[in-house]
């Protein structure tokens, strides 16, 4: 027979030996997981190309991919009208106008179209010339006009009063122009030509 204290020895043993055991299982266990996680993340990289990522929508399931059990939508239908409904038109706003904003529109088109720059005459002397604030070589040049540059004449013409002095001959005029930027001033007839859009 056994002694006492031997088989309380050997208990005490077995349950040291069990307790390590089961700790040094708890250990190996996450140690694996911690060395598959590690070569996961790793070799995740090579092999992203090979594997789809993608998941299914729901709107690109084709009807053959749905599952046999799973109800189909109803057609939804229009409600129906009564014939009183569908015979009654929708009201009409009234359109109002005032006659006061209709000449407002009208003069407002008439300036558009008075400001609309139409060239009829151009610069043909062949160098620059002034455009002056009034009909003479006297007055103050308003801007310096560039060789060919476009003219609208605006209608209003004046013979020299002093021919000898402006460079002209007793007959020959000054015309009044606007330039494209809107600048008006006189030029001497013969520093001008009929428009050329070619030249």
């Amino acid at each position: 027979m056994l002694d006492r204290g031997l088989n309380n020895r050997l208990r005490q043993r077995s349950r040291r030996a069990g307790v390590m055991i089961g700790v040094s299982m708890v250990i190996t266990m996450a140690l694996c997981v911690a060395g598959f996680s590690v070569i996961f993340t790793v070799l995740d990289e090579f092999t992203a190309d090979f594997v789809s990522e993608e998941t299914p929508d729901a709107e690109s399931t084709s009807p053959s991919q749905q599952p046999e059990n799973q109800p189909t939508a109803a057609p939804t239908e229009p409600p129906e009208t009564t014939e009183a409904e569908a015979e009654t038109p929708p009201p009409a706003a009234e359109a109002t106008v005032d006659p006061a904003e209709d000449d407002d529109q009208v003069a407002a088109q008439e300036t558009a179209e008075a400001d609309t720059f139409v060239p009829d005459y151009q610069n043909s002397a062949g160098q620059t010339i002034n455009l002056r604030s009034g009909p003479g070589t006297n007055t103050e040049v308003v801007i310096v006009l560039t060789p060919a540059q476009e003219l609208q004449f605006l209608g209003e013409s004046q013979v020299s009063t002093n021919p000898a002095r402006d460079g002209m001959q007793a007959d020959e005029e000054w015309m009044n122009f606007a330039t494209e930027d809107g600048q008006e001033g006189w030029v001497r007839e013969i520093d001008v030509e009929p428009y050329d859009p070619d030249a």
